[in-house]
């Protein structure tokens, strides 16, 4: 919180505009958007070390380009928006599957199936844009109290999962693989389980997060969530999850993602150029790996 605040008093006294109304509900909107796909992202990571979903791009992608063409189709909104869920947890179910049933890393089936995906979008669409949208399809810009929907079902559905994740036995178990493997499963824990219902969660978010960005433009590209990646993992290891797995806030992820969008909407305001985004994500995310790494030592230290 202090790094955001500092953060944006530093902008705001380089470029006046910076905390401007119309930047700060585009700021919010797009943590809004965002921060869905760094909750599934977390729980994946959650679950133990060599545990992240890079496929989360594509899925996100594929999600919205194909409920763009459907809404181009004629089909209307209350089958497009299942779609884009059920089309996320079929792709998240799948690399949970192969995941759970190979023994691979989650790191590296999501790296194989995010290249899958990320060529399949580009011949399926010939790298052309999706227009010609009926007005229905812009549900996500509709505006409730200046905010726009696609900002408040955002952060509507990460605040349910705050408590959610807090009160359900369900996630506790992802908690449990993640700190421990072996005493989990000695406590009767099918360790399998809570990877393939995080892969499959995360894709699910990622899907509904891609057809709600895509929701609030008059057109769709074919590349929508190219680059996705690794803010997400970014958002979630500074929003506290550790990449070693076993520890993660929700309420943490809704931090770290408006401090990814804050970071990227700075770099404009100070006329840095945008090529740096992905420089600091890239610092962000080898900062926490160390720093989980040295708190871990001191913890065996201390144990011992």
């Amino acid at each position: 919180m202090i790094v955001i605040v500092g953060l944006a008093l530093v902008a705001q006294f380089v470029n006046p505009f910076f905390l401007s109304f119309r930047n700060i509900t585009s700021l919010l909107e797009n943590t809004a958007v965002i921060v869905l796909v760094v909750i599934g992202e977390s729980l994946v990571i959650i679950n133990g070390f060599g545990n992240a979903d890079l496929s989360v791009s594509s899925i996100y992608t594929v999600s919205a380009v194909t409920s763009a063409q459907l809404a181009a189709a004629g089909i209307p909104m209350f089958l497009v928006i299942p779609w884009s869920i059920g089309i996320g947890i079929a792709l998240g179910a799948l690399n949970g599957f192969i995941t759970v049933r190979f023994n691979i890393p989650s790191l590296v089936t999501t790296l194989g199936t995010m290249i899958t995906w990320e060529g399949f979008i580009l011949w399926w669409t010939g790298g052309m844009w999706i227009a010609n949208l009926p007005n229905y399809w812009q549900i996500g810009s509709y505006k409730i109290a200046g905010l726009s929907l696609a900002t408040w079902i955002g952060f509507i559905i990460s605040i349910l999962m705050i408590f959610f994740v807090k009160n359900m036995a369900f996630f506790r178990k992802f908690y449990a693989c993640g700190s421990n493997a072996n005493a989990a499963r000695f406590v009767g824990i099918n360790i399998k389980k809570p990877i393939f219902y995080a892969l499959t969660l995360s894709g699910m978010f990622s899907g509904f997060s891609g057809f709600l960005s895509a929701s609030r433009f008059f057109s769709v590209t074919s590349n929508i969530g190219s680059n996705l990646t690794l803010p997400v993992v970014a958002s979630a290891v500074v929003g506290g999850t550790s990449i070693l797995g076993g520890r993660g806030k929700m309420e943490g992820n809704i931090l770290g993602a408006f401090l990814l969008v804050e970071i990227s909407s700075a770099t404009v305001f100070l006329n840095i150029g945008a090529v740096w985004n992905e420089a600091f994500e890239g610092l962000i995310i080898l900062i926490a790996i160390i720093s989980d790494v040295l708190s871990e030592k001191r913890r065996h230290a201390l144990r011992a």
